[in-house]
């Protein structure tokens, strides 16, 4: 029970960044307008993506309660960082 329990937790931990998620996507729109390559483009991309990745993952989590679907979104915001702090650069 108690590894359910965080499992659970960690989805909603997960899903945290839906709630800024209106503003990323205004800014996301706009900068794709603007010429962007490499990490900002990558960035771009996957944090647009982020509310469907996160609706495949707790429905395939729904379905077969394996642990690995909720592992896959932590690296999947992990990369999504990675190509943030890149993108400066």
């Amino acid at each position: 029970m108690n590894k359910e329990i965080i499992r659970k937790a960690a989805l909603i931990i997960a899903g945290l960044p839906l709630i800024a998620y209106p503003f990323f996507l205004l800014a996301n729109v706009m900068s794709f307008g603007v010429e962007s390559q490499g990490a900002g483009k990558i960035f771009l991309i996957m944090s647009t993506l982020y509310p469907v990745i996160f609706v495949y993952v707790v429905s395939k989590y729904g379905a077969t309660k394996n642990s690995k679907y909720i592992n896959g979104l932590y690296v999947y915001l992990a990369i999504v960082v990675i190509s943030f702090l890149l993108w400066g650069d």
